[in-house]
């Protein structure tokens, strides 16, 4: 009998990575797997039925195809694996494999091939080397060839791909190519070569070409891999040179720890391909401040990628969520899952998630992907953050072909705001003035970038305050800006409420103009004037918008758009509003009590009291200050608490008058409990104040 619908996720540790940074990430993965199981559940779970994630967090010595089997036979509520490890050689052969749906982990075997299986790539298919090859088109790349084995023993063993194969495959690809002797054991000639490259010399770094020629057969652990691959890269950073470095991928984990290497060269550069959400999307942001608002960024951005598995749980909620379906046997479920996961292909449905968004085509593979070229470096001498962002030149592939058809240039783009004013929460709007700087290619300058959220009320005061030649290709705008913005208010808390108000701007025409890099959160402008709030924190992201466009005349299609966006999380600083009700509706409640302690003989004078503090709290209320919202906020709530304790009072008093006999005993209760209700109404305010659904964000629950 099956209690839950499981889904397995896992985390493997390395020696290799820094054990601070990884204890960290295991805390923050138990709770994010904590929250979404606990709101999936609240939500009505998935089929019928609670779902459990269950979390493996992989010790060193665990990762091995046992321990995965062993975790799988012991947690027989599993109905999905994410991602199947890749510490060992696991294949289908191994277990059940039709007994569950996969998402990832099954690359020698094509989700065009199997029922249950779906593939969430995160990359285009395109040849890193071909990709490097035109982003760098001007550049001498040269690939790092390893000419060693970790056994001489197979020096002979034809079954390897030995020196001369992989040259010849470099041939091929036209590009060059310096060989080094056991590179895996000893970094000295590598290192004087580094030192020696120029500036149009670019190091390409794969793991086909820098590993031992033998590792396939000798040492299958990826651990080894890793620490293959950070010594090579570590020896690159902590040599002098004018010569880059290129990587078909550089993780949080991998940048943060490299960059922030004691022996690493300040304002050392690395590029990699990367897919756009190595950018954190700002539905991860809201996540992550949820659980943590001092989350360090380069973990945040780990947590960014590893969250592809709470957003495969978070896909099977939504297209049960479609229809009624209750959970019979594992083998219906699974197949109508199948069924229903059919509609997620770009014309009925997309799914937008908190880290990626899913469409999948006739094989069942992700066709929402896509990949930049990115240049990573250090933020600050000061500080231990990494930048990520796009290289300046980005290309267009072909999704069928895998043919590059066109290049797009990336602007820049940064906000340093001088002063907010005017926070509307009836209208849900608010003023800006702020300084925008655009570096960009384009002529056009910032007729090339549309703020989404400007109200249009009234037109924008828009000035130049300088432009600057870069470079041959860029220049540098900076524009004095004025503008009215809206945002989603949550006026619920008011006047305790806090509000995310923000920016939303994009490239008007990505064909033609290119695209926009995010500012980085660690750069984002923290001090300006802010008249009546206090600023809590910022966020800057990409912000992901699902739209659907139905033509009449063709099939509908289901797309998303992305935008730039910066936020800023506010606090309402004065409290006057509650001060000016507080103290009158105090001196009337005493004026209540009051009057509950007269004698029976002062029944009139008991009755004009309670009743004319109850009239008076009446014209407090409308003449107090306070939005106009559909819903309570906490200042209605105080109103209602006082004229419920009020009324209740007065019921006492007019019911009690028809028994004197029992007056005093039964009043002595009345009095003596009602200010106990005071201390419940405290507790209750403080809860709904601190509660997180009135916490805003910055992308709404309806988005």
């Amino acid at each position: 009998m099956t209690n839950h619908i499981g889904f397995h996720v896992w985390y493997q540790i390395f020696d290799e990575y820094s054990q601070e940074q990884q204890n960290l990430i295991v805390d923050y993965i138990k709770e994010i797997c904590a929250l979404s199981e606990k709101d999936i559940n609240l939500r009505g779970g998935i089929a019928g039925k609670k779902i459990k994630i269950y979390i493996d967090i992989v010790e060193p010595k665990n990762a091995n195809k046992n321990h995965f089997l062993s975790y799988l036979e012991d947690n027989k509520d599993i109905h999905f694996l994410n991602n199947l490890p890749n510490y060992d050689q696991i294949n289908i052969n191994d277990f059940d494999f039709e007994n569950y749906i996969h998402f990832d982990g099954l690359e020698s075997n094509p989700a065009a091939g199997n029922w249950n299986v779906y593939q969430i790539p995160f990359k285009q298919d395109i040849n890193s080397f071909e990709y490097f090859k035109n982003s760098f088109p001007d550049k001498n790349l040269i690939i790092v060839v390893n000419d060693g084995y970790i056994n001489d023993k197979n020096i002979s063993n034809k079954s390897l791909k030995h020196l001369d194969s992989k040259i010849t495959a470099i041939d091929k690809l036209g590009l060059n190519y310096r060989i080094f002797n056991d590179l895996h054991n000893k970094k000295s000639e590598f290192s004087e070569y580094v030192s020696s490259l120029s500036d149009e010399d670019y190091i390409v770094l794969s793991p086909i070409y820098f590993n031992p020629i033998d590792i396939s057969i000798e040492e299958n652990n990826i651990a080894y891999r890793i620490s293959l691959r950070k010594e090579i890269i570590s020896t690159f950073l902590k040599t002098t040179s004018k010569g880059s470095i290129v990587l078909t991928s550089f993780g949080a984990r991998e940048s943060f720890d490299r960059l922030n290497d004691e022996t690493c060269i300040p304002d050392k550069k690395v590029y990699s391909i990367q897919q756009t959400n190595h950018q954190v999307f700002l539905r991860m942001q809201d996540i992550h401040n949820e659980i943590d608002e001092n989350m360090d960024q380069h973990i945040s951005n780990y947590l960014n990628w590893w969250h592809k598995s709470i957003d495969s749980v978070n896909l099977i909620k939504y297209i049960f969520d479609k229809k009624d379906y209750v959970y019979s046997n594992r083998e219906d479920f699974l197949l109508e899952t199948t069924n229903r996961l059919k509609f997620i292909n770009g014309v009925d449905d997309i799914f937008v998630g908190d880290s990626r968004s899913i469409s999948f085509d006739n094989d069942r593979v992700n066709k929402i992907r896509d990949q930049y070229m990115f240049e990573h470096k250090r933020n600050s001498q000061e500080n231990s953050s990494i930048d990520s962002i796009f290289y300046k030149d980005q290309l267009v592939i072909d999704k069928k072909t895998l043919e590059v058809v066109d290049t797009l240039s990336t602007s820049y783009a940064n906000i340093n705001i001088l002063k907010f004013s005017n926070i509307s929460i009836e209208d849900g709007i608010f003023t800006a003035k702020f300084y925008f700087e655009l570096t960009t290619r384009y002529e056009e300058a910032i007729k090339i970038i549309s703020f989404n959220n400007s109200t249009l009320d009234a037109s924008a005061s828009i000035n130049k305050v300088s432009e600057t030649i870069v470079d041959e290709h860029y220049k540098h705008y900076k524009y004095l800006i004025e503008d009215t913005f809206s945002f989603n208010p949550i006026p619920d808390n008011y006047p305790f409420d806090k509000q995310m108000i923000y920016i939303d701007y994009s490239i008007i025409d990505k064909s033609r103009f290119g695209i926009l890099q995010p500012i980085q959160k660690d750069d984002l402008d923290l001090n300006f004037e802010l008249d009546g709030w206090n600023l809590l924190q910022g966020r800057s992201g990409i912000y992901r918008e699902k739209v659907t466009n139905r033509t009449i005349l063709a099939k509908p299609s289901v797309n998303q758009i992305l935008s730039n966006r910066v936020g800023w999380l506010i606090q309402r600083s004065s409290s006057m509003t509650m001060l000016k009700i507080s103290i009158p509706l105090a001196f009337l409640w005493m004026l209540v009590l009051y009057g509950l302690f007269l004698p029976i003989e002062n029944l009139d004078r008991s009755v004009a009291v309670i009743t004319t503090s109850f009239l008076s709290g009446i014209a407090l209320y409308f003449s107090t200050e306070r939005p106009q919202p559909l819903r309570m906020t906490v200042i209605d709530f105080v109103f209602a608490f006082f004229y419920l304790t009020v009324g209740v009072a007065s019921m006492a008093v007019f019911a009690l008058n028809f028994f004197p006999d029992i007056y005093n005993e039964f009043m002595g209760f009345v009095k003596y409990s009602l200010p106990v209700t005071l201390i419940f109404g405290v507790i209750f305010l403080k809860r709904r104040i601190n509660s997180k659904h009135f916490q805003p964000k910055t992308v709404s629950d309806s988005d």
